[in-house]
């Protein structure tokens, strides 16, 4: 039973973050890096990413991104894969 109570907590809080997710990728990064407690520079020094890309990726709407340093994000913050679909999503790309 404690196995189902788990799988349903974690089904719980997953679609909680889903609705909560701001839908602008930005807002939805600096979302789920507050969700995970990472700062920039943890986070940044996890993904191999240079600090200021990683701020120009939560500041700026208009900076190009790739897909490769968005899943790299995802990664290093230990993403669920719904969350990282999501995440994913809301920077323009899909898998």
């Amino acid at each position: 039973m404690a196995k189902a109570d788990a799988i349903l907590a974690r089904g719980s809080y997953t679609q909680t973050v889903i609705n909560d997710m701001p839908p602008k990728f930005g807002d939805a990064l600096i979302y789920m890096m507050k969700e995970n407690k990472q700062s920039v520079e943890g986070l940044a020094e996890c993904v191999l990413m240079d600090t200021k890309m990683l701020q120009r990726m939560r500041n700026d709407d208009t900076y190009p991104k790739n897909i490769e340093s968005v899943i790299a994000v995802c990664i290093g913050m230990h993403l669920l894969p719904e969350l990282s679909e999501q995440l994913i999503s809301r920077s323009g790309f899909s898998l």
